[in-house]
Order: structure tokens, then sequence, then C-alpha cells
């Protein structure tokens, strides 16, 4: 599951331009929440950590090898000052993945 293509489901309809780079990236990006140790081993391994989208486009050039620890930093942060963090299931964003192809492939009347 390409996970990239379930973030637009978190686009509003109008960006605002006065908004903060950070404030928008949490706003706009989710991670897939990987539950079992053994598929987040293989995040790890084979997509190196391409669940933690949120950690990677606020700091693209830090090395996957700390999006998880910078997850567990940022998530708490984001609880304390009432910061919006998104997670999703894999089966959620598999559901908007199939949503949106659906969608897009519908054809114009």
């Amino acid at each position: 599951l390409p996970f990239a293509e379930v973030q637009p489901f978190l686009m509003p309809d109008e960006m605002s331009k006065d908004e903060e780079f950070v404030l928008r990236q949490l706003r706009t990006t989710a991670n897939l929440r990987l539950a079992n140790p053994v598929v987040r081993l293989l995040d790890f391994l084979m997509f190196h950590g391409d669940s933690l989208q949120v950690e990677h486009h606020l700091w693209p050039a830090m090395s996957f090898i700390h999006l998880r620890e910078a997850s567990q930093v940022l998530k708490s942060a984001c609880k304390e000052l009432d910061l919006p963090y998104y997670e999703v299931g894999y089966w959620e964003a598999y559901g908007k993945v199939w949503q949106q192809v659906k969608e897009h492939a519908e054809q114009p009347e």
C-alpha cells in the first residue's frame, strides 16, 4: 500500500497562506499506525520507516533510523500542546485509498 496516496484525505479545501509550516504538516499528514512489532520491523527494514510520514515531512533530512524516536517525542509534544497528530490503521488507510481510486475512476458526465 503506497501510504503517501492516503495523505490527500487530510487536505482541506483551502490552504491558508498564513499558516505556519509545522502546523500545516501536522494538520495535513498522517502516519500509518502499525501495532504489530513484526510489521513495524518489516516497515523499518523494507520501507525505511515509510509509515512515519509526519516526521518525514517535518524533518526530511533525518535518517529513517531516528524517525520512530522522533515520532514518540513529537506525539507527546502534540498532546501536551493540543496540536493535531494523525495516525490511521492499515485497513482504514487501505479503505481511503480504495475510495479515492473509485472517485477518480468514475467517468465524468
